[in-house]
């Protein structure tokens, strides 16, 4: 079971100051709409094989609008009511343990469930309980993730998707866990 804490020597040095802590980060990804190439940005046809280079569609203004939380642990921590501050729809969708597939599924399974719905932004939290056995690094990863992001590319068409990248997890005794964060957010 891993916790989520600071680990133990990671505390401030000053009495009464508080512990580090670390934050989440999202990135987005920048996809082309046209042929000219992104600025600082590999073209989502580079990035992804197979994926389609037109602008997303508008979204539908008759149907509901949210924000979509999915992901692992770190996101189904998240309050949605908190997140919202009363002026947007959140829904946390997020599951700790999950894997990539069993993300996609709920991801699917919500979208499908609900019709009337329309997902505008998408935060996603991928990978951690992916790479925590991956004695000969994330490489095996990189086609399983290509076709998670085909997938939402079709399945939410309109919404604004971010990734969070990996935050330094629990190596639990395994060697490879610091190189394996670091190799996946590259």
């Amino acid at each position: 079971l891993m916790k989520h804490r600071v680990p133990k020597g990671m505390g401030s040095q000053n009495d009464g100051e508080p512990d580090v802590r670390f934050s989440l980060s999202f990135r987005k990804i920048a996809v082309r709409t046209d042929n000219s190439a992104l600025s600082g940005t590999l073209p989502a046809s580079a990035a992804i094989p197979n994926t389609p280079t037109h602008a997303s569609p508008k979204p539908d203004p008759a149907k509901k609008h949210v924000i979509l939380v999915a992901g692992d642990s770190f996101p189904a921590r998240l309050d949605a009511a908190r997140l919202s501050k009363g002026k947007k729809t959140v829904i946390n969708i997020a599951v700790g343990g999950s894997k990539i597939d069993k993300v996609k599924k709920s991801i699917e399974d919500y979208v499908d469930q609900n019709p009337s719905v329309s997902v505008s932004k998408l935060f996603v939290s991928i990978g951690t309980n992916d790479i925590r056995n991956c004695k000969h690094g994330i490489g095996h990863l990189k086609n399983v993730i290509g076709d998670f992001m085909r997938f939402l590319n079709v399945k939410l068409p309109s919404a604004t998707i971010y990734f969070q990248s990996l935050p330094p997890i629990h190596a639990n005794g395994c060697a490879y866990t610091e190189r394996n964060v670091i190799a996946m957010n590259n």
